[in-house]
C-alpha cells in the first residue's frame, strides 16, 4: 500500500496491527506537508532536538502513524533525494519529517507541499471534473496515470 500526505488515522495499537497485516505499507511525505502531522501525536518530551520531540509509542490515546515513511525533504522531481525512514520510534522516525517544526505564518507553504506530489498539483476535489464513462481517462489524458 502506498499513500501520499496521509494524516494519522489511529493510535499506536492500530498502527502496529496495520503493520502486522500490511507489512509493505508506505507513506510518502513531501517536504513540509503538514497533513501527515495531524492530528498531533503524544510527544516524548524527555528527548528534545531543535525545538521538537519525537512521538511516543507508549501513549495509547493519541494518534500514531502506521507504515514506513518515505520522505522527500526537498523537491520531488525524478532522481531527487528521498529517505526511507526506518529509524526510531518505529513508524514515526524522528530523523525524517517528524523532526520538522511548523510555524503558523508559513502555513501556505505547508499546504502547497500537501497539494504538490511528484510535480503534479492535486486539484481541489472534483475541480477537473470526470468522465463517468471513463473515470481513468481524465488522468491518462493529463499524464498522471498510464
Amino acid at each position: 500500500m502506498v499513500n501520499f500526505g496521509q494524516p494519522r488515522v489511529g493510535n499506536v495499537d492500530l498502527a502496529m496491527k496495520h503493520d502486522q497485516l500490511l507489512p509493505y505499507s508506505f507513506r510518502v511525505v513531501h517536504r513540509m506537508d503538514i497533513v501527515p502531522h495531524m492530528p498531533a501525536c503524544a510527544k516524548d518530551h524527555t528527548l528534545v532536538q531543535s525545538g521538537s520531540s519525537p512521538c511516543s509509542p507508549n501513549n495509547k490515546k493519541k494518534s500514531y502513524h502506521h507504515g514506513v515513511e518515505v520522505w522527500y525533504p526537498n523537491t520531488m522531481k525524478p532522481g531527487d533525494q528521498h529517505i526511507v525512514c526506518l529509524g526510531q520510534p518505529k513508524d514515526e522516525d524522528f530523523s525524517c519529517s517528524d523532526r520538522n517544526t511548523f510555524s503558523l505564518n508559513s502555513y501556505q507553504s505547508y499546504i502547497a507541499d500537501h497539494r504538490h506530489y511528484f510535480e503534479v498539483e492535486v486539484p481541489s476535489f472534483g475541480e477537473t471534473g470526470c468522465n463517468l464513462n471513463d473515470p481513468e481517462g481524465d488522468y491518462v489524458e493529463q499524464g498522471i496515470f498510464g
